[in-house]
């Protein structure tokens, strides 16, 4: 059930085979219309955030069971909605920063376990972490991510030893030790690259290492790997 105070809104509603209702969501007849005290949950997504609080008290109000979730576009009004009876409210400026922060794990190599806990980590308590209101609260797969590694930029220059050769010949993995989480062609990112995909002079490799790890790939760019170290492939001159 759409309410909203759009009558074109409304009338797309009814042609997908919906059901809407036509008026102000702030006032208690409209929601009243709307089946309110029948919801199970109600969803407000009003981009005027003192209609959004008053839409919230009211439908708390009007159904004190129901379960209200309510959007808004900044994090100052989450604690004022919770105060008002939202069971959950989601801050767009912090789920663009939580989005941000995954596609970045994404590049990482991290597994969907891993983002998974990691988005799950951020939402708990209502965002504490992100507003502050838990000073001690920790992200730890992003510390030790951030503390383990880095994240490297290597270009391939024109003539050098990795031109037209495959990562998959390349061999930086077994060379190295390090991870190409993404490259950048042509002003366009590729994450997790394909084996057969050949490098080009201009491309740029996003290596995933530690120092040692990252300057070795930085070498290997250059240098061909030959013999081995232990049994592992190591760089090498030809």
């Amino acid at each position: 059930m759409v309410v909203d105070l759009n009558p074109a809104a409304i009338r797309e509603v009814a042609d997908g085979g919906g059901r809407g209702v036509f008026g102000d969501a702030t006032r208690d007849p409209v929601l009243e219309a709307a089946g309110v005290g029948r919801a199970r949950t109600v969803i407000v997504a009003v981009p005027d955030a003192a209609a959004t609080r008053q839409v919230v008290a009211a439908t708390r109000r009007l159904s004190p069971e129901v379960t209200i979730l309510a959007r808004t576009r900044y994090v100052r009004e989450v604690e004022p909605l919770e105060e008002l009876g939202a069971d959950q409210v989601i801050p767009e400026d912090f789920e663009t920063s939580i989005e941000l922060t995954l596609r970045a794990l994404r590049l990482y190599g991290a597994s969907v376990a891993m983002i998974s806990k990691e988005r799950n980590a951020l939402r708990a308590e209502h965002y504490g972490a992100l507003r502050g209101t838990q000073p001690d609260a920790a992200v730890p797969i992003l510390e030790a991510l951030r503390e383990a590694a880095e994240l490297g930029r290597i270009v391939v220059d024109m003539g050098c030893h990795a031109e037209n050769w495959s990562l998959r010949r390349l061999a930086v993995r077994e060379c190295t030790g390090a991870t190409v989480v993404a490259l950048e062609r042509d002003g366009s990112l590729q994450p997790n690259p394909s084996p057969d995909l050949e490098l080009k002079a201009g491309d740029v490799l996003l290596v995933y290492g530690n120092g040692e790890q990252v300057d070795a790939v930085r070498t290997l760019v250059s240098v061909p790997c030959t013999g081995t170290l232990d049994g592992e492939p190591t760089p090498g001159t030809s």
